[in-house]
């Protein structure tokens, strides 16, 4: 990160967005209890009902560290183990992050 600066605390989070169900394919039958067709009407059904919400990843860091060596970010997924804290993403997956002085008078 460029522009912060060394000794003050800085507070970065994700942007949450959803995740079409159709988006996995067949890995969605890692996720699901039964097995569901990816291609099939059932599936298609669901996703018009639900989605899944991308990961919320979140941290604390002082200036020196970001502008160096940076956040540990969330693991992406791989398959098996989805969940609040896992990336998924696609073909030229990004992802964006909202970095800003952290206050900690201001509930979060």
């Amino acid at each position: 990160v460029r522009g912060v600066e060394d000794t003050k605390l800085y507070q970065y989070t994700t942007r949450q967005h959803s995740l079409p169900l159709q988006s996995f394919g067949s890995l969605v039958n890692y996720v699901t209890p039964v097995h569901i067709n990816p291609d099939g009407t059932l599936l298609n059904i669901i996703s018009h009902h639900m989605d899944m919400k991308s990961e919320i990843d979140t941290g604390i860091l002082p200036g020196a560290i970001l502008s160096s060596q940076g956040a540990c970010l969330s693991q992406e997924w791989s398959g098996v183990g989805y969940d609040g804290r896992v990336m998924k993403f696609g073909d030229f997956g990004t992802r964006l992050y909202l970095v800003q002085i952290y206050d900690p008078s201001i509930s979060q």
